[in-house]
């Protein structure tokens, strides 16, 4: 598969799998998702029951696994059409151009567009109606920032295993 498909495609499915994993979470219990909200929100709230917190590890588990999985194997598989060898760079621009179209998934549609601008019921943590906090948009900025580090960062680590197998 050419890279640009496969960046588009897996980014596309990874963007829809992760957007709903998320959004399913907070319409769940938004307070799962607490270490996401901006600092005067957690503030406010109450500390995660212990259930909350378990639920936040089994939630946050399986949110890895596909936006690492995903990555890897779309890789992998490019790595398979191309006869069993890929660059580094090849494997490094895939994995980081996925998980890149998802954070700006997350960061203009989810962030931005729905907390911020839309801020629906289900978003709100209990106790903390009204704050502008919601509309922080600085602190859904940063949030993209640094997952663009971290998706730089874990990109080169699994490019350069798989570009080596």
């Amino acid at each position: 598969m050419h890279l640009g498909w496969s960046i588009m495609i897996y980014g596309i499915s990874l963007s829809i799998i992760l957007s709903t994993i998320i959004l399913v979470t907070l319409y769940y219990n938004p307070r799962l998702l607490l270490q996401s909200y901006p600092a005067g929100i957690q503030k406010v709230v109450a500390e995660k029951t212990k259930y909350e917190k378990m639920q936040t590890k089994f939630v946050g588990i399986f949110f890895m696994l596909f936006l690492i999985g995903i990555p890897v194997v779309s890789t992998l598989l490019m790595k398979q059409s191309y006869g069993g060898e890929i660059s580094f760079l090849v494997a490094f621009i895939n994995m980081f151009g996925i998980i890149t179209v998802f954070n700006v998934v997350d960061w203009l549609i989810i962030d931005l567009l729905l907390i911020c601008s839309l801020t629906p019921k289900f978003v709100i943590i209990k106790g903390t109606e009204g704050m502008s906090e919601y509309k922080n948009h600085f602190h859904h900025f940063k949030g993209f920032v640094i997952g663009i580090c971290l998706s730089l960062v874990t990109s080169l680590v699994l490019a350069t295993v798989i570009s080596l197998l």
